[in-house]
């Protein structure tokens, strides 16, 4: 059994607070597994937020950010994948 199958990918927004990210992305379990992955990495804007939306997507073609697409990690592993700590820079937790 291959757990990637019950990873879903989330897009994560906070329309009300212009001074915010753009957003986050996550791969995660559920919204609530993304949540704790955020918070474990030290952000916390979802709690901060006024509004939170959280949308689930399919592949980078649901964001409506060329940037974001461009420098994001992998979608396919549970992690954080905008701003992107799967691979690459930071990486190896740092």
């Amino acid at each position: 059994m291959d757990v990637r199958n019950y990873l879903s990918r989330y897009w994560i927004t906070f329309p009300d607070d212009p001074s915010f990210p753009i957003g986050q992305g996550v791969t995660a379990y559920s919204p609530e597994d993304a949540m704790l992955l955020l918070i474990a990495r030290g952000y916390d804007f979802h709690v901060r937020a006024k509004r939170v939306e959280i949308r689930e997507i399919q592949s980078f073609d649901d964001i409506n950010h060329e940037y974001v697409t461009r420098v994001a990690g992998p979608l396919r592993f549970r992690g954080i994948w905008y701003p992107c700590f799967n691979l690459g820079i930071d990486a190896n937790g740092r």
